[in-house]
């Protein structure tokens, strides 16, 4: 937070308070410096809102490590980076590498605690012990800070809130009437769809055990208003949750929906503006239909979510429409699009068993923790192409983010799927590897195990086929952030008519990525012999989110580079 937030602080609060007498007794008193036992206080009335403003966003900073509860620092032990603690007491024998925050807990310093900038606690007290270092200011105020937790962030609790919450003796839970409202959601652009437009009422009861259910139907915008029944869709779903806490809850739905074989490559976002603006489509989809029923239980305010879902679907292929029907793009709107590939349709019942664990500290910017997503499916029955489906598919995202200093990090990713018994796997469960994605030093299903070698796919007149029986991806990459602050007219953060402040944290990116996608043989006997894999480099600037990159791969004979912008992080 650095020495400007301090003395804004301390500011703010001279202010609240109204005379200089009362900022030393309330605010410099709260700090022992070269005791152990804490020292008697007295609790300001009000925490200046600018104060409690900058502690929450500090803490809410992506940049920001964040701990919670009793806490304990041990001698030698070191934390890089900005580091606030919500709750306490928290006993400080390492050293921290940046700022530190307490938030409505207690802070012992030992004799060998270091802080390298500002101690701040909020809520209560700072106990510094003889020989314990802070290089930068101590500020320390005893009003509790009321903030409520919305998933990893704090939210500050208004005045008025607190107010009404204090004159409470007991707060009575109250049942309301439920809610109802009329959704309009689009999904994502494609060559297939256009733009799927949902439409349609949802309900959601009242009660600590509500139902919500919603009934959509489905309008694809490819072929404008000449409808068919390949034009619409539905999506009917309700959910009932159990146990009073929304942890666990029984959901049943019927669908005719369209989706993509694989989604995992880019986002949804970037798929879709890249369809509408280059007239590139990243995904291939297909059509399903039925029913499902599922119970679904996640971990409230963890990180963990588990769910098991049984599904009887058709499942059918979909074709790119006649150019003269293709969805409209900004650019190339006079060539087709390539074909969609076939799959094999017809009746699946399956068993599936997904998991979810997210340990990360921001979800869009992450710095540290995991990321898991996998899935387990089990093929029951039904008719496909003429083949009774008899398949076990695993599919795994694993992605681990490090912080190796205070403004850079060293994050992995790994992704794996394919069959793990039966006889054949059909072309929606399959894998493709190869641009942006996966593997962006190569082209776009480069590695398909040979299924477009004749050419692109038609939709009639080739055997269903996507890619390959199993796949393998492993990511690395190094992300660094050096701060750049260009300011005019002083060196306050206040903002006023005569100042103006620009911050701009650009990312440096290296990365490395390395591949195999096969048929027949086992996940070790594959991936044990080298030269079943390719891999390519690539440097890049990454803006927040978006940014900019070029690949180069490293298989022999490969020529070129890829050049490329992405819209989010690549992990």
């Amino acid at each position: 937070m650095g020495r400007t937030f301090s003395t804004i602080a301390l500011c703010s609060l001279l202010s609240a308070l109204g005379a200089a007498r009362g900022w030393a007794r309330s605010a410099q008193d709260t700090v022992a410096v070269g005791r152990v036992e804490p020292v008697a206080q007295e609790d300001l009335e009000t925490l200046p809102r600018q104060v409690a403003e900058r502690v929450v966003e500090f803490y809410n900073s992506q940049r920001t490590i964040r701990l919670h509860g009793r806490t304990f620092i041990p001698d030698g032990r070191r934390l890089d980076g900005d580091v606030a603690i919500l709750g306490g007491p928290v006993e400080l024998g390492g050293r921290v590498a940046g700022d530190l925050v307490v938030i409505n807990g207690d802070v012992n310093l030992r004799p060998t605690a270091s802080v390298d900038g500002d101690l701040t606690v909020v809520g209560g007290r700072a106990t510094v012990a003889e020989g314990a270092r802070v290089q930068g200011e101590i500020v320390s105020y005893t009003s509790v800070l009321v903030v409520e937790r919305s998933g990893d962030r704090l939210v500050l609790v208004s005045v008025d809130e607190r107010r009404r919450r204090r004159g409470r003796l007991f707060e009575f839970p109250v049942y309301g009437l439920g809610a109802s409202d009329f959704l309009v959601t689009a999904g994502t652009y494609n060559r297939v769809e256009g733009l799927p437009i949902s439409l349609g009422p949802r309900i959601v009861t009242g009660g600590s055990n509500p139902l919500r259910a919603e009934f959509l139907g489905i309008y694809r915008t490819v072929s404008g208003f000449s409808l068919g029944r390949e034009d619409l869709g539905y999506l009917a779903r309700a959910r009932q949750y159990a146990g009073g806490r929304r942890s666990f809850w029984l959901e049943a739905s019927f669908h005719s929906r369209i989706e993509p074989i694989e989604s995992w490559g880019v986002s949804d976002l970037e798929t879709a503006l890249s369809t509408f603006f280059l007239h590139r489509d990243y995904r291939d989809h297909y059509e399903r239909r039925g029913f499902g029923v599922a119970a679904a239980w996640a971990e409230e305010d963890g990180p963990a979510s588990l769910r098991l879902e049984y599904r009887d679907e058709r499942h059918a292929s979909v074709a790119v429409r006649d150019s003269s029907d293709d969805p409209w793009t900004l650019s190339k709107n006079d060539e087709p699009f390539r074909p969609n590939p076939r799959i094999h349709g017809g009746d699946l019942r399956s068993l599936l068993l997904a998991l979810t664990y997210d340990t990360r500290n921001d979800r869009s910017q992450p710095w540290t923790g995991w990321w898991v997503r996998a899935s387990y499916e089990v093929a029951l029955g039904g008719d496909l192409s003429g083949r009774e489906p008899d398949f076990q598919h695993l599919f795994v995202d694993l992605r681990r983010y490090n912080r190796v200093s205070p403004s850079a990090g060293l994050d992995f990713r790994v992704v794996t799927g394919g069959r793990l018994g039966g006889s054949f796997l059909p072309a929606q469960r399959q894998h493709a590897l190869g641009a942006e994605g996966s593997l962006p030093g190569y082209q776009r299903f480069e590695f398909d195990c040979g299924v477009r070698d004749g050419g692109p796919l038609a939709p009639i007149g080739f055997v269903p086929g996507y890619g390959c029986e199993r796949v393998f991806l492993f990511q690395a990459q190094y992300r660094g952030s050096p701060r750049f602050r260009i300011s005019w007219g002083g060196e306050s953060d206040e903002p006023g008519p005569d100042r103006f402040r620009l911050r701009l944290e650009p990312a440096l990116v290296i990365f490395y990525d390395a591949g195999a996608a096969w048929n027949g043989e086992g996940f070790l006997d594959h991936l044990t012999d080298t030269r079943n894999w390719v891999a390519d480099v690539g440097v890049g600037v990454d803006f927040g989110g978006p940014g900019v990159y070029v690949a180069l791969p490293l298989r022999k004979g490969a020529k070129g580079s890829n050049l490329f912008v992405r819209l989010s992080r690549r992990l």
